[in-house]
């Protein structure tokens, strides 16, 4: 992906996808990969802790988990974007929920691989960045093509609401 669309790893939002699609494709087939942003924290209370092995092992048996906050992603990305994704995302400009790209419980399989694959593509769209309300808070592109793909793609992953044991930065 990299080398054919000559883009650099430090350059746009393809990091991220890149980085959890290499992990995936070293892992055994239908094993569990955690993906937790730096800067993100986990509760380490007993019920936090019983509450993700839970979901860890719902997701070997169901496919991967995606977290979702409880806003519309669209405000996350200019019109030219929303035009952009709109030729290979169908349904991207009807509302739909931002999805964590903090914090995902990723089964190794082939419906996994084949999303973040189409992650990484679209990614590489374009190099921009986006603004949430506050004008200072910048906002990743990566975050709102993943929750695009899995508004088309919702039928094949589990997207449940954001836990209470997370937190990020924001």
């Amino acid at each position: 992906i990299l080398h054919r669309n000559k883009v650099e790893m430090t350059k746009g939002y393809i990091w991220k996808p890149w980085f959890i699609l290499s992990l995936l494709n070293k892992l055994p087939h239908n094993s569990i990969c955690f993906y937790l942003d730096a800067g993100a924290e986990i509760s380490t209370n007993t019920h936090a802790l019983d509450e993700l092995k839970r979901l860890f092992a719902y997701a070997k048996e169901n496919g991967s988990i995606f977290f979702r906050n409880n806003y519309d992603s669209r405000i996350t990305a200019d019109e030219e974007t929303l035009d952009l994704l709109s030729k290979y995302l169908k349904e991207i400009k009807n509302p739909h929920h931002s999805v964590v790209a903090g914090c995902m419980i990723l089964r190794n399989d082939k419906d996994t691989r084949s999303l973040i694959r189409k992650w990484c593509y679209l990614s590489i769209l374009k190099n921009g960045q986006f603004f949430i309300g506050n004008k200072n808070l910048k906002h990743r592109h990566d975050q709102f093509v993943l929750s695009g793909l899995l508004n088309n793609l919702n039928h094949l992953f589990n997207i449940l609401k954001k836990p209470i044991w997370f937190s990020n930065f924001f």
